[in-house]
């Protein structure tokens, strides 16, 4: 992710809940400073999305797109697999189990 993409991501930090709809990627690990393993997983083409989970048109001039020609907040995204993503619910979890 180029350092402009990071920065349009900045655009949504502290902004009201909002929906996203990503591919997932695979699971992986990274090693802490405490040398502990935390598993991490990639999200990929991350897009802004309606409560019907239909893709969000961006309107700036500095908008991604993905090899389609869809806008994207971002081509991937690393996320920690903390507790939380645990305690998701059930069709969440189902959805992301079906489409990996």
């Amino acid at each position: 992710m180029s350092d402009k993409q990071r920065f349009r991501l900045g655009d949504y930090l502290n902004q009201p809940p909002q929906y996203y709809h990503a591919t997932f990627g695979y699971i992986a690990h990274k090693v802490n400073q405490q040398h502990k393993k935390i598993p991490l997983i990639l999200l990929k083409d991350i897009y802004l999305v309606d409560e019907n989970d239909k893709k969000i048109r961006l309107s700036k001039k500095a908008d991604f797109k993905d090899h389609k020609g869809n806008h994207i907040v971002a081509d991937h995204l690393w996320v920690k697999l903390t507790k939380p993503w645990f305690e998701l619910p059930d069709e969440l979890l189902y959805a992301i189990r079906t489409n990996s």
